[in-house]
């Protein structure tokens, strides 16, 4: 028998190499900055920008840009494979959401839709600035700036923008949100050392602050929303550019503006704002954003055009409402001349729209 071979006591060492642990890289949310003129100053021409020290207000908005471009393409002999491809046109489309917006930003963005802003006068102790659509098609045209809050270095200028549309939603008891669309030229430019405006924080104007008239009569009470759409249409087809060129170069009220409300009210048939809508009457329409002793925007609309929507009895509110649904397209005035005029009762004296 083999002598069995003496037993080594043997220690295992395990070694555990650590690694250091991998940081992922995260996309952080930045904020854009959006800084305008603080008086609604109008450029002097289409091409020509408002000076830096002009855009002297940072307001909470959201702004997204669109790059607008129409290109001609060309393909082979066997109309397969592209060979070259030409720029047409080009211009820039902005999109600026109030998530909360105040009188003076209604009344602001307003005079450049309608594009003619009489001097103020003194009115209850508020200076009254009257707003009418302009009597040629053209339209006002303003410049803003967007920069990344954290580097000043992203500081960009756009350049004659023009407003062509606005969406105001009114929910009861909720606060006013507003939407404009801006059309301007493609060519930014980078600023260096621009200074860099103190926020506006907007106090939120709701719509218990508002008041709704339908044929001269008070039916704030019986509001629950509605949405206002105003819309000057304006062409970025051929027509907005020059014969040999790529840039917009016309940006004007187009041949048919629109203009639309969808006021919902908490009436039912039988009640007098009912039957105006069934009978397609004609009545004027007053839309008040703001309380009268405060700061204020008043639309107003003289010969509106009622009818039911299609689906006109709608059931709202937790506790299902009954409610009527109205679309009130407001028509041109034989006395006011147009469908629509704004007057804004504000602290400021300046005129809106000076060059």
């Amino acid at each position: 028998m083999m002598p069995k071979a003496p037993r080594i006591n043997s220690l295992t060492i395990l070694i555990f190499t650590f690694s250091p642990f991998k940081t992922m890289s995260l996309n952080r949310k930045k904020f854009l900055s959006v800084s305008v003129n603080s008086k609604g100053k109008r450029q002097p021409d289409f091409n020509t920008a408002l000076a830096d020290a002009d855009i002297d207000k940072r307001i909470k908005v959201t702004v997204e840009v669109e790059d607008v471009i129409v290109t001609e393409e060309e393909r082979d002999c066997s109309d397969v494979d592209l060979v070259d491809k030409t720029l047409e046109t080009q211009f820039k489309r902005a999109t600026w959401t109030f998530s909360r917006v105040t009188p003076f930003w209604i009344a602001y963005f307003m005079s450049f839709f309608l594009s003619a802003a009489g001097a103020p006068t003194t009115v209850s102790g508020k200076q009254k600035h009257p707003f009418t659509r302009s009597v040629s098609d053209d339209l006002a045209s303003f410049s803003f700036v967007d920069c990344f809050e954290d580097d000043l270095a992203t500081a960009e200028k756009y350049i004659g923008h023009k407003v062509e549309s606005i969406s105001i939603q009114m929910n009861r008891r909720k606060k006013i949100t507003m939407t404009v669309v801006t059309v301007g030229k493609f060519e930014t430019a980078l600023i260096a050392g621009f200074n860099l405006p103190e926020c506006e924080t907007l106090p939120a104007l709701k719509a218990a602050e508002c008041t709704v008239l339908m044929g001269g009569v008070d039916r704030t009470e019986l509001f629950w929303q509605m949405g206002l759409t105003l819309n000057n249409n304006a062409p970025t087809g051929e027509d907005a550019f020059p014969w040999a060129g790529v840039d917009i170069a016309i940006v004007e009220r187009g041949d048919q503006p629109s203009y639309s409300l969808t006021p919902q009210l908490l009436v039912r048939k039988g009640h007098a704002v009912h039957t105006a809508a069934s009978t397609r009457a004609k009545q004027p329409i007053v839309v008040q954003f703001g309380l009268t002793a405060n700061e204020h925007v008043i639309l107003t609309f003289p010969n509106t055009y009622l009818e039911l929507n299609a689906r006109w009895r709608q059931f709202a509110g937790e506790i299902n409402q009954y409610s009527t649904l109205i679309d009130a397209t407001p028509m041109k005035d034989a006395t006011l001349g147009t469908p629509l005029k704004a007057d804004a009762y504000l602290t400021q004296t300046e005129t809106f729209l000076s060059a």
